[in-house]
């Protein structure tokens, strides 16, 4: 067997254990609130890939990066596997506080 046979083992990140990677979608969460929650001032979208050319991590006009405070919604366009840890942390469902609905049958005139 020469060392051309053998192939270097497939380790990244999704080889790791499912409740290791919730760690990581939790920890990049708590990241994005403090970003967020900073004062930093961000870019109010993403900026075009020839506007970001060259720089690192601000933008024109002193203000940081779209990318910044948004690390759960990145991670989630990662694959499925990530996509199903981040969305109960990007769609919060929230009780609505409304009353019941009226049965049909019990309407008056």
């Amino acid at each position: 067997m020469s060392s051309q046979d053998l192939e270097p083992p497939r380790v990244g990140l999704m080889s790791l254990p499912k409740d290791i990677l919730h760690r990581v979608v939790l920890n990049v969460e708590q990241q994005d609130k403090a970003v967020r929650t900073s004062g930093i001032s961000l870019a109010s979208s993403p900026a075009s890939p020839a506007a970001r050319a060259g720089t690192s991590t601000k933008l024109p006009g002193g203000k940081w990066a779209f990318e910044y405070g948004h690390g759960v919604g990145s991670l989630s366009l990662v694959n499925k596997a990530l996509r199903r840890l981040a969305l109960p942390l990007l769609i919060q469902v929230r009780p609505l506080s409304v009353p019941p609905l009226v049965p049909l049958s019990r309407r008056g005139p």
